[in-house]
């Protein structure tokens, strides 16, 4: 008699050799990465920043807590100095965590700037209160005093070339300042704050050697003032105002070249790396959270608007033809999307690490990609002088990884669905080898370029469909199966 194979032994054994292929490829992308973990007690990243130094070294300002509770959880040691440390990664992953700014206990950091052989590094100083009269109902409330703090580095940003300077605020204005923007400019610095109490933006013009206050000028803010960037080349400003969600374009005397209206809650400016788009990443809230960005030519012309339902980013940064990086905070992980011109997510890149929040993510001059993320080991609850809860110190992650090891149209070959012949001439075949289309399901294909341009899209009828591609130039293309909205597979077809 002849014996009949049990199912379920081969069942199994598919599934195991499943489970076996889906763990090894979360240990194969983890160690994928270049990690480097800086920890130091009770620290935090300051700002969104990484300056990439003419020897290819890495700058980071670190923030210290501004307390540093004992094992116990109870303030008992008195205060700490107050400040930041700016971490040096050289390409060895070597550590230089020997540079620590001393402060006052307030402060907001600004963009760190090259100058020459050296580093400046801005920040907002909070100083006291002062009696203060103004018009503004709000003045008493919000009577804080601040200056404008500039430090000079040595090239390599391991000691000082100039202690802390203190550019003092014009006293006509009450009530602190926010730093909006900073940025070296055609060898001068620029300086763009906000007064909340006057509606007031204060762009001042501070000689690089000096630091002394060459011009100031005060703009009437159209509304409250987010974010922010210098297009140095047009002695432009690009500025979003959240209160009526408009982004505009002005120049140092506060004349609007153009403004775009109904932007959500911008968070983010990001420039083309040819200059020629800015891209704008925005928030909106309601049931759940919804990121949009927003791409603008320079005349601010509004080229797309990408949407992303249920989804926040936390950083984008463009990386050529029209393509961007997302970041996204997942569970126990860090998501780097690959968005295409379109705004489809063609490749993502999972990191997975216990309690970690990705921060930014920057394309270097290497064609390395840096991403930067707290390891948040540390979860307290602080009621007057006593801390409650874990006080084990947190950590800053520091990853890096080649572009090309991301993005690359080799590597997104799958075995979903079978293209053939591939290379192809005039047409090709898509074959389902182990699956059958079914009736109640939207399959389709997109074929695009390299560059994210689509070239042609087509439902899918059954388990097998020719495509012609004889009007194509010859090229590599990608080509995307959907099920709905969902990407199913993406690979590689060449037209020769």
């Amino acid at each position: 008699m002849r014996h009949q194979d049990n199912p379920i032994p081969k069942a199994m054994t598919k599934l195991l050799i499943a489970l076996y292929w889906f763990f090894w490829s979360l240990g194969l992308s983890a160690q994928a990465w270049d990690i480097l973990i800086l920890e130091k007690e009770d620290t935090t990243l300051a700002g969104r920043q990484v300056l990439e130094l003419a020897s290819g070294d890495l700058l980071l300002p670190v923030e210290n807590w501004f307390f540093n509770p004992n094992s116990v959880g109870v303030y008992i040691s008195g205060f700490p100095q107050y400040g930041f440390d700016l971490i040096r990664v050289n390409k060895r992953h070597q550590l230089d965590t020997s540079l620590f700014v001393t402060l006052a206990p307030k402060f907001v950091i600004g963009s760190l700037s090259h100058f020459d052989d050296s580093v400046i590094v801005p920040v907002e100083l909070y100083t006291g209160f002062e009696p203060c009269i103004s018009p503004s109902p709000y003045a008493q409330a919000a009577s804080q005093a601040t200056d404008l703090g500039l430090i000079r580095l040595g090239s390599n940003a391991s000691l000082y070339l100039q202690d802390t300077v203190h550019l003092h605020r014009d006293s006509s204005l009450c009530g602190h300042l926010d730093i909006v923007q900073f940025a070296n400019c055609h060898d001068k610095l620029r300086a763009l704050r906000h007064s909340p109490n006057g509606s007031k933006l204060m762009l001042e013009t501070i000689d690089p050697y000096s630091f002394e206050i060459l011009h100031t000028q005060y703009i009437d803010a159209p509304s409250v003032p987010s974010v922010a960037y210098f297009e140095c080349e047009d002695n432009m400003i690009l500025l979003y105002c959240r209160n009526d969600q408009r982004l505009c374009k002005m120049d140092y005397e506060g004349n609007i070249l153009w403004s775009s209206e109904e932007i959500a809650s911008a968070v983010e400016i990001e420039v083309s790396q040819d200059k020629e788009y800015y891209w704008i990443r925005s928030h909106a809230y309601g049931e759940g959270v919804q990121t949009y960005i927003y791409k603008f030519d320079r005349l601010g012309n509004l080229i797309t608007t990408f949407a992303f339902e249920d989804m926040l980013v936390r950083d984008i940064e463009p990386i050529g033809d029209g393509m961007i990086m997302a970041l996204e905070n997942g569970n126990s992980e860090v998501k780097l999307h690959i968005v295409n011109a379109r705004g489809r997510i063609i490749n993502t890149e999972s990191f997975y690490y216990e309690r970690l929040l990705g921060k930014y993510i920057e394309l270097l001059s290497t064609g390395e990609v840096l991403m930067v993320a707290d390891k948040i080991d540390a979860f307290n609850l602080g009621v007057c002088c006593i801390e409650l809860g874990d006080n084990t110190p947190n950590k800053v992650l520091i990853l890096k990884k080649p572009l090309q090891e991301i993005w690359n149209p080799e590597i997104l070959e799958e075995a979903i669905v079978e293209v053939s012949p591939n290379p192809a001439e005039s047409e090709f075949e898509l074959i389902f080898r182990d699956h059958v289309p079914q009736s109640n399901e939207n399959l389709s294909y997109i074929l695009h370029s390299i560059s994210g341009q689509e070239m042609m899209r087509d439902q899918i009828q059954g388990p097998s469909q020719f495509v012609s591609i004889v009007h194509l130039p010859a090229a590599i293309y990608l080509l995307s199966i959907y099920d709905d909205e969902a990407l199913v597979s993406t690979q590689k077809v060449v037209k020769y």
